[in-house]
């Protein structure tokens, strides 16, 4: 699936409408966030986390992981943009895959890890407004 987003209220509006259509069915949900620096990732997860009544959402590039809670689920929301060679151990992300948890990962191909069942989202900038968000569910 294959959308064009002209701005970043569209942007934020396709994670919203993305979240609204999720299936919460089988945990952990794992969500890998792929492009450059500016194509979206973050605009992407504030829709999608306004979806779940969550406000405030920053970067979490400094902090590494950002966590959130809506009703019994955690979601993590991780930015590996300043890391190398990620090891979930020294993370404790392994604790968190056995939760009942979303997680929303940027810059995922810095991990790792490989995660059974996972959605790949890729951002790709087209020009100052516009971005290509692709999706691939595995």
């Amino acid at each position: 699936m294959i959308f064009i987003s002209r701005s970043e209220e569209e942007t934020e509006k396709l994670g919203y409408e993305f979240a609204k259509n999720l299936k919460l069915e089988k945990f952990p949900m794992v969500i890998k966030l792929y492009g450059g620096l500016g194509s979206g990732k973050t605009t992407f997860t504030r829709g999608f986390l306004k979806f779940f009544n969550i406000k405030n959402v920053r970067s979490p590039s400094f902090t590494i992981i950002n966590e959130y809670t809506f009703k019994d689920i955690k979601i993590y929301h991780m930015d590996f943009y300043r890391l190398e060679n990620v090891e979930i151990e020294k993370l404790g992300i392994d604790e968190i895959i056995n939760k009942k948890a979303i997680l929303i990962i940027e810059w995922p191909e810095k991990l790792n890890f490989e995660f059974e069942n996972f959605i790949d989202i890729h951002f790709e900038i087209l020009s100052e407004t516009e971005r290509r968000i692709s999706f691939k569910i595995s």
